[in-house]
C-alpha cells in the first residue's frame, strides 16, 4: 500500500483534506492545482531522497497509530547499525595497530639481522686471513725442505715427486691390455742362429 493510498483511507486525514479542498476550491485554478501537485511531489521526492528513513517508517505505518511503533522500531535499527559500525571501525583500528606493531618489530628484525651479519662477515674475513697467513708459512716450509733435500741429494736438480707425477686410474692396465696365453712367445717362435743374418 502507497503512502497516498494510507492517507486517503485514513477518515481523519480524509475529512481534514476534503475541508481544506473546500475551503480553498474558490482559489485551485487548473493551474494552480499542477502547481500544488508538483509542490507534493516534489516533497516526497525529497523526503524519500534526503531522508529514506523517514519514508519506509510512513511506508511500514498503516494509521498515524503506528507511525509511533515503527519509528521507535527505526531508532532501534539505527542504534543496532551504529553500534555495528563503531565495532567494526573499533576492529579495524586495532588490526591497523596490529599491523604497523608487526611492522616495526620486522624492521627492527631486519636491522639486528643485518648488523649480525655484518659481524659475522668481519670474524669469517679475519679467520680466513689468519688461515691465509698460515698456509703461506707452510708453504715456505715446503720449499724449504725441498732445497734442503736436493742439496743431500749431492747437489742435483731433482726434486721429490708430487702429487702430478703420480699415475691416475687411467694409465693403470686393465684385463682387457693383458696379453692373452695366445700371444705368448713359444720355442717355435724363438730364431735359430742359423736363421739370423750376419752383419760381416
Amino acid at each position: 500500500m502507497s503512502k497516498t493510498e494510507k492517507l486517503k483511507e485514513n477518515a481523519a486525514t480524509t475529512s481534514l483534506a476534503g475541508g481544506l479542498s473546500l475551503a480553498a476550491s474558490s482559489l485551485l485554478l487548473p493551474k494552480f492545482r499542477k502547481k500544488i501537485k508538483k509542490g507534493v511531489k516534489q516533497t516526497s521526492e525529497f523526503v524519500e531522497d534526503k531522508v529514506p528513513r523517514m519514508a519506509r517508517i510512513i511506508d511500514r505505518a498503516d494509521d498515524p497509530g503506528d507511525l509511533v511503533e515503527e519509528t521507535q522500531q527505526e531508532v532501534k535499527d539505527e542504534m543496532a547499525d551504529q553500534m555495528k559500525e563503531q565495532f567494526k571501525e573499533s576492529i579495524q583500528n586495532k588490526v591497523n595497530e596490529a599491523s604497523e606493531n608487526l611492522q616495526e618489530a620486522q624492521e627492527e628484525n631486519a636491522d639486528k639481522v643485518h648488523s649480525n651479519a655484518e659481524k659475522v662477515q668481519e670474524k669469517a674475513q679475519n679467520a680466513l686471513l689468519k688461515f691465509r697467513e698460515k698456509l703461506s708459512g707452510v708453504k715456505e716450509a715446503g720449499e724449504d725442505f725441498q732445497e734442503e733435500m736436493s742439496k743431500k741429494t749431492n747437489g742435483s736438480d731433482k726434486k721429490i715427486k708430487g702429487v702430478s707425477d703420480i699415475k691416475g686410474a687411467n694409465s693403470i692396465k686393465s684385463s682387457t691390455d693383458i696379453k692373452s696365453s695366445n700371444d705368448i712367445k713359444s720355442a717355435k717362435d724363438i730364431k735359430h742362429p742359423s736363421n739370423t743374418k750376419s752383419s760381416s
